[in-house]
């Protein structure tokens, strides 16, 4: 049996050491959706960066 790897994108947002993980995430605009609603905003803010789509 396949084992399914899980797909992971990584936000790095303004002023944080570390960026943040987000899995399971299909598309860019999905990964922007879950970045807003982790952080309770509308917009992100200016300068967050969203790095590729790792297969990890």
């Amino acid at each position: 049996m396949k084992s399914k790897k899980v797909k992971k994108w990584f936000v790095h947002f303004p002023g944080d050491v570390y960026a943040t993980e987000f899995f399971d995430c299909k598309s860019l605009q999905e990964v922007k959706d879950s970045a807003r609603k982790f952080l309770g905003v509308s917009r992100l803010p200016k300068g967050t960066q969203i790095l590729g789509n790792y297969n990890g």
